[in-house]
């Protein structure tokens, strides 16, 4: 059976930026938006690699850290979820109670997107747990 992209999910790093430039693919801001913190950087999930590397279905292929055939159940695996202080009111509710001690909100302050990155690594570098 051939395994298509879409049947993927695909992680990078977590100190890399990747995943804010795809959630901003669609509409891609300017890089002087991007430089002065003018952008609404997308919700980002952390997972350690010892943890997500455990379960079946697993791809390397060299690129990204690991690829996942099929799904993941967040619940099992999140060890952290970071999400933009503006989307708080949104996602009001929307947590399951299983994840909502695993989910912080930190303010972008018009933080370019190197700089978000970097604040958003260091927080969930200092998370105990």
């Amino acid at each position: 059976m051939t395994v298509t992209a879409f049947r993927l999910r695909m992680f990078c790093w977590g100190d890399n930026p990747t995943g804010d430039y795809v959630v901003l693919s669609e509409n891609f801001p300017s890089e002087d938006d991007l430089s002065q913190g003018i952008f609404n950087a997308g919700i980002r999930f952390y997972f350690r690699y010892e943890d997500i590397t455990r379960r079946p279905g697993l791809v390397f292929d060299g690129y990204h850290a690991i690829k996942v055939k099929e799904e993941i159940v967040v619940s099992d695996y999140l060890y952290a979820c970071i999400v933009p202080e503006q989307y708080r009111i949104e996602l009001s509710g929307h947590v399951p109670l299983e994840l909502e001690a695993r989910v912080y909100y930190l303010p972008q302050d018009k933080l370019g997107i190197l700089e978000w990155n970097e604040k958003v690594y260091s927080f969930v570098s200092n998370i105990q747990g």
